[in-house]
């Protein structure tokens, strides 16, 4: 038993001795408990980006927009079908909605069991924004029907200027029109009557219509299109993690100490760890895609953007594996190091956590986080349609972080003797 404890009293001083494991294994927790309690506490949710198209331009579609805007949980932005489909493809917005003509007419007659219609455009990777969107939709259209029903005179006024109307319900003949403009004012008249609780109808305040935000709907009804991406990032993290350590276990393991002795570098036995780590992350992704293509007909919109998005997102995560490796001074810490990285990039980027349900401040903090831009990256090749420039931005963004922790790591390894 003295031996035991003897053995364990040694762990836990090593344990202790070890700055960056015992500050990752004890601290690390600490500091991320305190971020996600803020997150999850005191915490709204992001509003839902939803462009806008209101071809009927009526007093009804106009209130209607206004009240979806007054909830708090959409940010609406106007704009012409073509634009709104488009801000949805590129991620510009979760969704469209289109307000089609005769939405005005058609709200006054939803009493009549002809609920008004309107079309909802989704990106797939955000269908719970859409739900959510969809509930808030129904939400708006049953108060503002209700609150019409307060009013009886109001509404039988309503109904008879909807009826008024020839393009209202064209299938009837004349005569049944002017039965039911004369019976209108007698049906707000019956309302005045009948209690404000009182179950009268069973009517369907609104009717949702689905609609492709793209000519090449095949792509968007693949919901595999929209998970690998999040699935490549996950195994090039995952590569991460392996190269960050490989180079503190040769250090222990003596093979640092053979290739110094030779005829060569420390700019040679980096770049060689940062090649190798660049392969594996190319061949992980192209072995991913392959798998998709096979198996889940996942393909890329073009092979040369798809090859420039692989080359850009391998190249900027090995600059981050070499500047994670070289800081470490022990296996331990390394891994915890990697493991603590790989968390961080994968929360904040929206590998983990959806950028849907992240407030605004978060969202912003997202975009420092290679993990983002190579999802939106990867996305633009596999089905948003991206071009060669759009393509530019996430691209840059990964390899510019690559870069720069690269020449950091590299700095760092220069300095450190023991390594």
């Amino acid at each position: 038993m003295g031996t035991i404890w003897a053995i364990a009293v040694k762990d836990i001083k090593l344990l202790m001795r070890d700055k960056t494991a015992f500050f990752f294994t004890f601290a690390f927790p600490i500091i991320y408990a305190v971020i996600f309690g803020f997150f999850f506490s005191g915490t709204t949710l992001s509003t839902v980006k939803v462009a806008v198209v209101d071809e009927d331009k009526s007093a009804e579609s106009a209130a209607f927009i206004t009240a979806l805007e007054k909830s708090g949980q959409v940010q609406l932005f106007m704009a012409p079908l073509h634009a709104a489909k488009q801000r949805v493809v590129k991620g510009k917005a979760s969704l469209y909605l289109r307000f089609p003509k005769g939405f005005g007419a058609s709200q006054r007659l939803a009493i009549l069991g002809h609920p008004p219609l309107i079309e909802m455009g989704v990106d797939p990777s955000r269908k719970a924004s859409a739900g959510m969107t969809r509930g808030l939709i129904l939400q708006t259209a049953g108060a503002m029907l209700a609150q019409s029903l307060k009013d009886p005179a109001a509404a039988g006024k309503a109904l008879q200027k909807a009826l008024d109307d020839p393009a209202t319900l064209p299938g009837l003949t004349p005569e049944a029109r002017e039965k039911l403009v004369k019976n209108a004012a007698m049906f707000g008249q019956m309302l005045q009557f009948v209690p404000k609780d009182f179950p009268l109808f069973n009517m369907e305040p609104l009717r949702i219509k689905p609609a492709p935000i793209s000519t090449d709907s095949g792509r968007l009804e693949n919901t595999f299109n929209v998970s690998f991406p999040q699935g490549i990032l996950w195994g090039i993290l995952s590569c991460l993690i392996t190269f960050a350590v490989s180079l503190i276990q040769e250090k222990t393991r003596g093979t640092l100490v053979r290739l110094h002795t030779s005829p060569i570098s420390r700019i040679h036995i980096i770049g060689g760890k940062a090649v190798a780590s660049f392969l594996t992350n190319l061949f992980i992704v192209f072995a991913l895609i392959t798998l998709a293509a096979l198996a889940f007909k996942v393909r890329p919109t073009s092979i040369g953007l798809f090859i420039f998005s692989a080359v850009s997102i391998s190249l900027g995560f090995t600059g981050i594996m070499i500047f994670v490796s070289v800081l470490a001074r022990t296996e331990r810490a390394a891994e915890s190091m990697a493991w603590a990285v790989m968390m961080i990039l994968a929360m904040t980027g929206g590998a983990m956590i959806p950028l849907f349900i992240m407030p605004d401040w978060m969202l912003t903090i997202s975009s420092i986080s290679p993990v983002k831009w190579g999802i939106v990256s990867l996305e633009g090749v596999l089905w948003r349609g991206f071009s060669f420039t759009e393509l530019l931005v996430p691209n840059g963004i990964v390899m510019g972080f690559g870069l720069v922790f690269f020449l950091l790591g590299l700095a760092v390894y220069r300095r450190r003797s023991e390594i």
